[in-house]
């Protein structure tokens, strides 16, 4: 069996070459963040010693990080994906903690939204809802509602990031605080107890900072990969969070935490 195009696929042969069998750990790991040496060794018709040595090369090379019986996605690997690419890694998570977040919002409700994959999701849930206004710096998440009447959406203006496709800057900032909303929504990088939420994208840090400021409500919406971890540069400290939403893999030691400083977790 050989992973291809997302379905396993039927072979003749039983042999592959080394720079096959690393493009297809590379192909399961962009479609489900995580592998298995077991489940790679059936699969590829190879050896589980053979597998775990193409994980460590692949470690070495900064694609993946190795843990007990196989490898996940490194954060690293992940954000060097352009935004379209990242729409596809981790989807079934994204999707499931837009549902969640959808129902935290209301017909009428004013709303800042952040860039990023997470929030793409949730913006399609919102499609839903009915005379919202919608404030975000995201091109992509604009052009969901480009042809929906019943909901209207503010593009801040500024410089532009081409590879993430969101705008930033003096100009953006200076925009967004002419407004005040009943909701913010945000995705996040990291979320941890010690070093609160934070991005690798510090250009928008403080813009994602005023963007709670600038809400009755704050709303973090972050998979379990992002749980416990620490970006580049902080955006808030904790205590500017009311919920947090993440999917059912998030360890439950990291969320306790959070219900102890207030925050309500939210998972599927």
């Amino acid at each position: 069996m050989i992973w291809y195009e997302g379905q396993y696929m039927s072979q003749n042969f039983k042999h592959f070459s080394q720079a096959e069998r690393r493009q297809q750990i590379i192909q399961k790991l962009k479609l489900d963040g995580n592998v298995r040496v077991s489940d790679l060794s059936e699969q590829l018709s190879t050896s589980e010693v053979t597998i775990r040595s193409d994980l460590a090369e692949l470690e070495n090379s900064g694609i993946l990080q190795r843990v007990h019986g196989g490898a996940i996605q490194t954060v690293r690997n992940y954000y060097a994906l352009n935004a379209s690419e990242r729409l596809g890694e981790r989807k079934n998570e994204k999707l499931q903690m837009a549902e969640i977040v959808a129902k935290l919002v209301r017909d009428g409700d004013n709303i800042i939204i952040n860039s990023g994959s997470t929030c793409y999701y949730i913006a399609l849930e919102l499609r839903q809802k009915r005379n919202l206004r919608i404030i975000t710096h995201s091109i992509q998440i604009s052009e969901i509602f480009a042809e929906d009447k019943d909901i209207e959406v503010i593009l801040l203006g500024g410089l532009l990031n081409y590879q993430y496709m969101f705008t930033y800057g003096d100009d953006t900032m200076h925009q967004l605080n002419k407004y005040q909303v009943d909701k913010a929504i945000l995705s996040a990088d990291g979320i941890d107890i010690d070093n609160g939420i934070t991005t690798y994208h510090h250009e928008v840090a403080e813009l994602c900072n005023q963007m709670l400021t600038r809400a009755s409500l704050a709303i973090i919406a972050a998979d379990h990969s992002k749980i416990g971890h620490t970006a580049f540069s902080q955006v808030s400290d904790l205590q500017a969070i009311d919920y947090l939403v993440t999917d059912e893999r998030a360890k439950q030691k990291n969320l306790q935490q959070f219900e102890k400083l207030g925050i309500e977790v939210l998972t599927p």
